[in-house]
């Protein structure tokens, strides 16, 4: 089996992930006062709510606006300009209380920077935004990458269960029976299947593995001023050079504008992760230094060493996946032709088409045993079905951007 004929689900992908964090919410609802003290005639519509509704609300809808915005400005405008990939759009994850994660496949590690710099853009922005609101409240962010589908996998959760069809609930049922991996990558597939529109709308879309945990270590440390990024993702950024600056003189007003040089704060343990072993915190610049911080940034040493950094972060990060005893990979995209980033791990594809053929051998068996069982129920005797209906497996091999 060549990687051409694996299923859309388990083709290897790399993403980008995107979070925002309100700064000082949990002590604003803290002091919101009696919720059931009698109204006042005079009240107004918004004096009625809870005093910390109003910036959670714009954190939803403000983030998305302001980086959405500059994004699709790339999109539609800049990427060409520069002859920078696009890829897809980046998407919302989910939301966690006073969080919200954003997610985005990338086809070239270009599209990593373009996207951190629409992202930052946004941010800058919805910060000025936030403070009319409640100088009370800041945001922070973090970025982190994830590889797919060995070291992470993605996950169809059946928010939806009554959008199941009985026969398609009979068959998960079995699945399970069988192993709940099984059951697991079956619904994935479905998910990724554009056929199977009534199913798909039963599962949300969600990401587990390693690096998500690591992302949510790394994004406990961002502070207002800094986007905390892993290892992984400081090495794609060092190793993929932006515009010139002769180009973006030519071309001004663009996200390439947008200053935020890569920096490091040493190595920090991150509870449960890399094994205990101290991890490399590397961070973006999001504030710009004000007098105090401009003298502390020349005091920690950033500005003697910003000429030479770009390429020490990149010898660091480069040797310090290697040395991680395999806890960390380095990041490779499939499609990238031409290996900006490297190529994949040794046995990758081996393993992957292994996967894909004991996924197609166990689907198999447990569809013939509920087919069996079935003919045993009503009395019949075999009927013919084809190899889909068999296996449920259907290979598509035209692209498709991902979801």
């Amino acid at each position: 089996m060549e990687n051409d004929d694996v299923p859309l689900f388990l083709r290897p992908k790399l993403r980008l992930f995107l979070s925002a964090d309100l700064v000082g919410s949990t002590a604003l609802k803290q002091r919101q006062g009696n919720p059931f003290a009698k109204p006042r005639q005079e009240d107004a519509f918004r004096d009625l709510a809870p005093a910390w509704l109003s910036p959670l609300a714009l954190l939803y809808r403000g983030i998305e606006a302001a980086f959405l915005e500059r994004w699709d400005d790339y999109e539609n405008k800049t990427a060409s300009l520069f002859s920078w990939p696009i890829g897809s759009r980046p998407a919302f994850w989910k939301g966690i209380g006073d969080e919200v994660i954003y997610v985005k496949t990338l086809t070239d590690p270009r599209e990593a920077w373009a996207c951190l710099l629409a992202w930052v853009s946004g941010l800058q922005q919805f910060r000025g935004d936030l403070r009319k609101v409640t100088p009370d409240l800041d945001i922070k962010s973090a970025a982190w990458l994830a590889g797919f589908p060995f070291t992470n996998t993605e996950a169809a959760v059946a928010h939806f269960p009554d959008r199941i069809a009985p026969e398609e609930a009979r068959l998960e049922q079995e699945l399970d029976r069988s192993s709940a991996q099984l059951l697991h990558y079956y619904r994935l597939e479905r998910l990724s299947d554009d056929e199977h529109e009534n199913i798909r709308s039963a599962f949300v879309r969600d990401y587990w593995g390693p690096s998500i945990d690591v992302g949510f270590r790394v994004a406990s440390k961002a502070t207002p001023r800094k986007l905390t990024i892993t290892a992984d993702l400081a090495f794609l950024l060092a190793k993929t050079s932006q515009p010139d600056q002769s180009q973006k003189k030519k071309m001004p007003g663009t996200i390439f504008d947008t200053h935020c040089p890569i920096r490091y704060d040493g190595r920090v343990e991150l509870k449960g992760v890399l094994g205990g072993k101290p991890n490399p915190l590397f961070w973006l610049v999001v504030i710009s230094a004000d007098d105090l911080l401009s003298i502390e940034d020349r005091l920690l040493g950033f500005e003697n060493r910003k000429n030479k950094a770009h390429e020490d972060h990149k010898e660091f990060c480069d040797l310090f996946i290697d040395q991680s005893g395999g806890y960390l990979t380095h990041p490779f995209i499939e499609d990238d032709i031409e290996e900006r980033l490297g190529s994949k791990p040794t046995h990758f594809d081996e393993r992957l088409r292994n996967l894909a053929e004991r996924y197609r051998e166990e689907l198999n068996r447990v569809r013939q045993v509920q087919v069996q069982e079935h003919e045993t129920d009503n009395g019949s005797g075999p009927e013919q079905i084809s190899d889909a209906e068999v296996t449920g497996f259907q290979v598509v091999r035209a692209h498709r951007p991902d979801q």
